[in-house]
């Protein structure tokens, strides 16, 4: 693993606001219509990570290889995460100083980097079972969906719990960020990457990184 790789994954997790719209869980049909007419903006949101999670452990239940479901699992990140937003993001106010094919360069890597760490942990929920639980509004163009992927092994039970921030982007839902078991990806990338840009520099530091994740491992 490298260090750069290293770093970032030790990255502080920062925690996100507290909501301030409704809850939206699964019994919302009981909860009356002023409750319902609320969260109709979740039933998007609910079907769009569902569907995701519907396409990913159906890659990884069929008969390929990890580095098969990796390479197929990135078709399904370029058409669902909002890659650019993403790099702006965990890059902070460094976006603003590199060129556009360096910021193109940047979000590959940060691509195959994201889907080399994920993919061995969701390649062994294989013939796992998953559910949106609960969806949260956060902004007109923001919500959470918390879903719960579970996975049996003998007379035990596997669960992990999987956050999807998602924003509306020229009109189309995209991931933002994925939070697994409370830590974010996204979060631990930027504070990681501060550190090393002050370090090495943003140069050096770009051109690091876009050499060891160039491609998928």
């Amino acid at each position: 693993m490298s260090k750069i790789y290293t770093s970032l994954l030790l990255g502080t997790t920062l925690i996100f606001g507290l909501p301030h719209t409704c809850f939206c869980d699964n019994d919302v049909a009981d909860a009356g219509a002023a409750k319902e007419d609320k969260c109709l903006a979740a039933n998007a949101p609910r079907k769009f990570v569902e569907q995701v999670i519907q396409d990913a452990i159906s890659l990884v239940s069929s008969n390929i290889t990890l580095n098969q479901f990796k390479e197929k699992i990135k078709d399904i990140v370029s058409e669902t995460f909002a890659t650019e937003s993403v790099a702006r993001f965990i890059l902070g106010s460094n976006a603003k100083k590199i060129t556009p094919e360096e910021l193109k360069t940047f979000m590959d890597a940060c691509t195959n980097m994201m889907i080399s760490f994920y993919s061995s942990k969701l390649y062994e929920y294989r013939n796992a079972s998953a559910e949106v639980i609960k969806v949260t509004q956060r902004s007109p163009s923001h919500w959470v969906v918390r879903s719960q992927i579970s996975k049996k092994s003998g007379n035990t039970s596997d669960k992990v719990t999987v956050d999807w921030s998602l924003y509306l982007i020229n009109g189309a839902l995209r991931v933002f960020d994925v939070i697994i078991d409370e830590i974010s990806m996204g979060q631990a990338q930027r504070a990681g990457i501060s550190g090393i840009i002050k370090k090495k520099g943003l140069k050096k530091f770009l051109s690091d990184f876009a050499q060891e994740n160039k491609a998928l491992k």
